[in-house]
């Protein structure tokens, strides 16, 4: 399954740079591994940045996890 799901500008950056190699979600998409999230940069204030030079991106979750999480909530391990 295909998500597309908005994600911050500093947090889009440190996937890019490969810093970071998780996402913590609402499970409110029933996410399971192999699926594709498809991130839409945005800003603070939550406008899309597609028009500064900023294409989403597609990772793939490799691995999930609830441990310490709150209710409802997932980590998913996600690879770029």
């Amino acid at each position: 399954m295909r998500h597309n799901l908005k994600i911050m500008e500093c947090r889009y950056r440190d996937i890019i740079d490969c810093l970071k190699t998780f996402e913590i979600r609402y499970n409110d998409r029933n996410y399971s591994i192999g699926d594709t999230l498809i991130l839409h940069p945005i800003s603070k204030d939550g406008k899309y940045l597609h028009g500064l030079g900023y294409l989403p991106i597609e990772v793939e979750v490799v691995y999930i996890d609830t441990f310490q999480q709150k209710e409802n909530y997932l980590v998913l391990g996600i690879c770029y």
